[in-house]
């Protein structure tokens, strides 16, 4: 009788090791997403002021494509995968009728951009943006 009592609480013991293992595997992998997704806001932060700042005719076509480069891989986090879904999304949130995306001028890119910081600001809104659009 002892050794089944000692054998149940061995069993339940590596099951809850089992369990403990498997999330902190899932944490791990959560907060390596939510960095890099950190890290993409700071950068578009930083790109979308640089962007809108720049003065000199020379260094802006290089800002611009870097804009362009991490607005897509927004789109990407919010789910617009293909550029046809990225821009039906931004033509349907500006209004517009645009076929790319350098096809954004500077006002509505701070418009987009605006949109974006406000919901990065919510991480659980990014299905109402989908919506909003």
């Amino acid at each position: 009788m002892e050794t089944i009592l000692l054998g149940f609480c061995l069993i339940s013991l590596m099951i809850t090791g089992l369990i403990v293992v498997v999330e902190v595997l899932r944490e791990r992998k959560r907060f390596s997403k939510l960095s890099e997704e950190v890290e993409l806001r700071q950068e578009l932060r930083s790109l979308s002021k640089e962007y809108f700042q720049v003065v000199e005719e020379e260094s802006q076509p290089q800002i611009s494509q870097r804009v362009f480069d991490v607005l897509r891989q927004q789109l990407k986090i919010f789910g617009y995968r293909s550029e046809e879904q990225q821009m039906l999304f931004l033509n349907r949130l500006l209004g517009s009728n645009h076929k790319v995306l350098s096809d954004l001028g500077p006002q509505e890119l701070r418009q987009v951009f605006a949109e974006i910081h406000r919901y990065n600001a919510s991480p659980m809104n990014y299905d109402a943006l989908a919506q909003s659009a």
